[in-house]
């Protein structure tokens, strides 16, 4: 009983630290000037969210701008894409599988892919428009 009590105890104090990574992440690296392969990592994570939420708007705006029936035909239509992306990035990241590389080039291809969606998307609204 006693171990465990200790055991517990000890655990909490570890988990009430901050660990080496979330520290790291609460100082934003510099992405013009990234040296290390974990600011690398974080800086592509960073243009990966970016780019995701600027489809994201793009989406929204497609969405809001057709009606029912392109709308259900829009939906399958990312759906789809959402499934060909992750595929093709796995496909791209699998030669550094495992590797400290892994979450760059992963992030790198979901940034640069999901940046070519949004332009489809962007085009699509200009037609929707006309």
């Amino acid at each position: 009983m006693m171990r465990r009590t200790i055991a517990l105890a000890a655990g909490l104090a570890l988990g009430a630290g901050v660990s080496p990574l979330a520290a790291q992440r609460e100082k934003a690296p510099d992405c013009d000037d990234a040296r290390t392969q974990l600011e690398m990592n974080l800086c592509a994570a960073d243009q990966y969210r970016a780019a995701d939420a600027e489809m994201n708007r793009a989406y929204a705006q497609l969405r809001a701008g057709v009606d029912a029936g392109e709308r259900a035909a829009l939906l399958a239509a990312q759906r789809a894409w959402l499934r060909f992306r992750d595929a093709h990035c796995a496909f791209e990241a699998a030669g550094v599988r495992g590797g400290s590389m892994e979450p760059m080039v992963r992030s790198g291809c979901l940034a640069a892919v999901t940046r070519e969606r949004t332009r489809q998307l962007k085009s699509a609204l200009e037609t929707a428009d006309n």
